[in-house]
């Protein structure tokens, strides 16, 4: 079986976490798997954003664990916003981890400014409203060793990663 990398994006509404797991889905040929792509596609225009919660997650979880059964998959990439140690534990006490060879933290660290920003150049339900990226940029906790990831690696506004030493 190849190396297995599990890729959990933290982050706020806006921050890059799609953009930087689509980036590296094109120069790894990993899997994205994305929370809220799997959300648009079950709701429909007339439900409430929560309305199928249980079936996201439940397809969401076993995405994920598919891509770590499959032997021909290198680096997985989970795209949720994660933005509390209770939260990151959710989604990896759901998944049987023994194929997985590192598990990588990857913290979208902008200001809230440009998160809402950037969030005022979406249409439709992914649009956020800025009260509610504003609650969960005050919620956020930045990834510790405690939480035993294999490597956490901030990117900033612009880009620019930087490992968090451990």
């Amino acid at each position: 079986m190849k190396q297995k990398r599990l890729w959990l994006m933290c982050g706020i509404p806006g921050s890059g976490k799609s953009t930087w797991a689509k980036r590296k889905v094109e120069q790894t040929g990993g899997v994205w798997i994305s929370r809220d792509a799997i959300r648009f596609s079950i709701i429909k225009d007339d439900e409430d954003y929560f309305s199928h919660e249980d079936e996201v997650l439940a397809k969401f979880f076993s995405d994920v664990q598919a891509q770590l059964n499959n032997p021909m998959v290198e680096d997985i990439i989970v795209d949720a916003s994660h933005l509390s140690p209770k939260a990151r534990q959710a989604t990896l006490g759901r998944l049987n981890l023994t194929n997985a060879t590192e598990i990588n933290c990857v913290m979208l660290d902008v200001p809230v400014a440009t998160a809402i920003e950037r969030n005022d150049q979406r249409e439709g339900r992914a649009k956020v409203p800025h009260s509610v990226i504003r609650r969960m940029d005050i919620q956020k906790t930045f990834p510790t060793k405690k939480e035993k990831f294999t490597r956490i690696i901030r990117v900033d506004a612009e880009g620019k990663e930087s490992e968090v030493d451990l």
